[in-house]
Formats: C-alpha cells, structure tokens, sequence
C-alpha cells in the first residue's frame, strides 16, 4: 500500500505515519518525493500493494493521476481531496477509483485538535479511522465512494 501525501503537508509527515499505523496497525516510511507528492510506503512493502492513496488538492492530484498513470500499478485508487464536482478527472480506465466520502460535496478540513490529532482532518479521514471494520480494503471501501467516468460517485461498502 502507497500513501502519497502532498508536499504542501509535509510538516505533517510523521503525524500521518502515526494515523496510518492507528488505522492499518503496519508502519509506513517515506520512500521517495515525485512531483509534489511525498511516497510514504507500507512496510513490508507487499502489504497490500493493490492500494494507492493520494491525499492533495484537486489540481495536483488531477495532474499527478495525469503524469504518473502508466506507473500506478495498484488496482484500488484512493483519493483525499478538495472539491468533488467533475469526477470523471480522477478515474483511470482500468483502476477502481474512489473518492472521499464527505457531508457536503467538497472536503473541508476539520480541527484535528478537537478529535485528538495534531493536523486537520477530513470527515474521510475521521471515518477511516474510527471504521470497525478490519480488512484495509474495506475499511478504505466504508469511507470512500466509487467513481465511474462520466458519472456521480455511487457508495460501495
């Protein structure tokens, strides 16, 4: 599993490590640093390598899907970002592509501080880590919503 987080939150790395350990209870290390994304890797690095999770604003994952499509081999797309109104600009052909889960139609970022962590953090993110659920593909699967080009999100659990 790849989480790649924006650059723009890199201040936020070693705080991120801690959420992803909470959640998948495997560790993460940063690998590597490619177009404004910081890699941070699940270690062991087989640990579910079917998932990519990009966590950025819109433009720049847009443009990262764009730049980097032939190299993400993770059949699951995972996406944290801003607004949620043209879908079909996340959805890569052959991958199942999903996007955060929100109340309102874009992601607005909450006071991490009044749940516990020190960053702000999604509704997604929240639910992600508050999910029951055990298996990683499903919990991601409970806080995130299925996109299909040229449609609206449809909510897979």
């Amino acid at each position: 599993m790849r989480y790649l987080l924006s650059s723009e939150n890199q201040n936020e790395v070693k705080l991120r490590q801690e959420f992803l350990y909470d959640v998948f209870k495997i560790w993460f290390i940063r690998t590597s640093e490619t177009d404004n994304f910081i890699t941070l890797q699940a270690f062991p690095f087989n640990y579910e390598k079917g998932i990519i999770v990009l966590y950025g604003h819109n433009e720049d994952v847009k443009e990262y899907l764009y730049s980097h499509r032939a190299e993400i081999y993770e059949q699951n797309v995972f996406i944290i970002s801003c607004s949620l109104d043209d879908n079909s600009n996340f959805v890569i052909s052959d991958k199942q592509t999903y996007l955060s889960i929100n109340t309102k139609p874009f992601a607005l970022l909450l006071n991490g501080k009044e749940y516990g962590f020190d960053f702000d953090i999604t509704e997604c993110e929240l639910n992600l880590y508050n999910s029951p659920l055990l298996h990683p593909i499903n919990k991601l699967k409970s806080s995130f919503a299925r996109i299909k080009k040229g449609k609206n999100h449809e909510r897979f659990h």
